[in-house]
């Protein structure tokens, strides 16, 4: 039993550092898209597909993509 609550609490503990890392990683990005659009909108195909290739670098192709499935239209 105390091996189970060690194993659940490491799970945890990474889950935790994983999304800090992710929020940590996001923030760039966003000044970077900041830069490319003032009003940046996720949700519009166009200017997410611009952020996409300037911020990350993509292709037209990997950013379609990219932003279809994160919800840009």
């Amino acid at each position: 039993m105390p091996h189970l609550a060690i194993g659940l609490l490491a799970c945890a503990l990474l889950a935790v550092a994983a999304c800090s890392m992710e929020t940590a990683q996001k923030d760039p990005e966003l000044v970077c898209a900041a830069k490319v659009h003032k009003n940046y909108d996720p949700t519009r195909m166009d200017e997410c597909i611009d952020v996409c290739k300037v911020c990350r670098g993509g292709t037209t192709i990997s950013c379609t993509t990219a932003c279809r499935l994160k919800g840009a239209s």
